[in-house]
């Protein structure tokens, strides 16, 4: 949806260099539940700065219960889901 070309943009390993962080506006980070992984992510990627992925592998949970709740997982899928169009809309306006 966000055609970054990042082949998982909800998991692996983060970090990011000072320089990269101080281009970003924090302020401006929409994201509190997990979407934050997929917020930098894109904003990184909409400055043009490099992104290396460095997968990691979870082991299965065994005792407990997900941290995952819908409120989560709801505000992922509307922030990806405004974030895409509206690049898209942008994209399309360029042209015209």
């Amino acid at each position: 949806m966000l055609g970054i070309g990042v082949r998982d943009i909800t998991a692996g390993y983060r970090a990011f260099r000072r320089t990269t962080l101080e281009k970003l506006d924090l302020s401006a980070v929409e994201s509190v539940g997990y979407g934050f992984q997929v917020d930098m992510t894109f904003r990184v990627a909409r400055l043009g700065l490099s992104i290396r992925e460095v997968p990691i592998t979870f082991v299965e949970r065994e005792f407990g219960a997900s941290k995952m709740s819908g409120n989560i997982v709801f505000e992922a899928m509307a922030n990806v889901t405004k974030w895409g169009l509206a690049a898209r809309w942008k994209k399309l306006t360029r042209r015209g």
